[in-house]
């Protein structure tokens, strides 16, 4: 099933991804370049990652899943794998700069990767199993811009280029939460599917589905703002047990909150 040519306007979905990779590679340059080198070397902290290594191990994930997978194809520098790879390196190490190319070297891999990718899915059989892969880097990809905004936003850096603070305006969905009601629900995705590669798509521990019965609950209409995070905090929401399920409160929280003040206490 894997290898079954997509049938449906193949021209269509090769624009839509070479326009999702190239949207993906300019967003990521641009929350590198937009850093000094001074700001490239943030302090260590458990919760992000060196914007550099974030971009290498970026670039890796395609080698891997892409070109080793679907052509077997060597590795662009061997001697990297083990460093870009996140199983492979612990996640100190990767402040070591010593072990690791510079901002121009790494954007020179990143580039030739993407270029790579790109030629890639304008030449080659468009396979389920090709688009499968080629969506999973690209959505992975994002999520590491996103761990590059936060690491951004927890030393403190100004926000990056094209992103503002909006204030609420008249379209804003409604704020308060929606009850969501008693019954059976699907939780994930199908295990198989022959539409894995586009209706059904999923990263691997979304699958299989499964049902569950839930009791009656209230959730919010959107995502948690700044200014409501902020109040809670004020409030002493860290230190109030109440509001904390078992899971959350003996083990998220505890640890996070050691963690991040250790962190505080050794920057280096």
């Amino acid at each position: 099933m894997g290898e079954r040519k997509v049938m449906t306007d193949e021209q269509s979905v090769r624009e839509d991804l070479l326009a999702e990779l190239e949207h993906t590679r300019q967003r990521t340059r641009q929350l590198i370049t937009s850093l000094s080198e001074a700001q490239l070397d943030v302090p260590y902290h458990p919760g992000v990652n060196p914007p550099l290594w974030e971009m290498g191990h970026a670039a890796f994930f395609y080698e891997v899943f892409v070109f080793n997978l679907l052509d077997g194809a060597p590795s662009f520098d061997p001697a990297m794998d083990d460093l870009w790879d996140s199983f492979h390196i612990e996640h100190r190490d990767r402040w070591n700069r010593d072990l690791f190319p510079g901002r121009v070297e790494t954007l020179d891999y990143f580039d030739t990767i993407y270029d790579r990718v790109a030629e890639r899915i304008r030449v080659q059989p468009l396979t389920d199993q090709a688009l499968y892969l080629y969506r999973y880097a690209i959505f992975h990809q994002n999520m590491h811009i996103e761990s590059l905004i936060w690491c951004r936003q927890t030393v403190g850096y100004a926000a990056p280029p094209g992103m503002t603070r909006e204030r609420s305006s008249p379209g804003t969905p409604a704020s308060g939460d929606t009850v969501i009601p008693a019954g059976r629900w699907l939780i994930g995705m199908p295990g198989e599917s022959e539409s894995f590669a586009t209706k059904d798509f999923a990263f691997d521990n979304e699958k299989p589905g499964f049902e569950v019965d839930l009791e009656s609950f209230a959730i919010s209409r959107q995502l948690v703002t700044n200014r409501e995070y902020l109040a809670f905090v004020d409030d002493g929401g860290y230190r109030r047990p109440e509001l904390w399920s078992f899971g959350g409160g003996s083990g998220w929280r505890q640890k996070w909150t050691w963690l991040w003040y250790m962190a505080a206490r050794n920057p280096s």
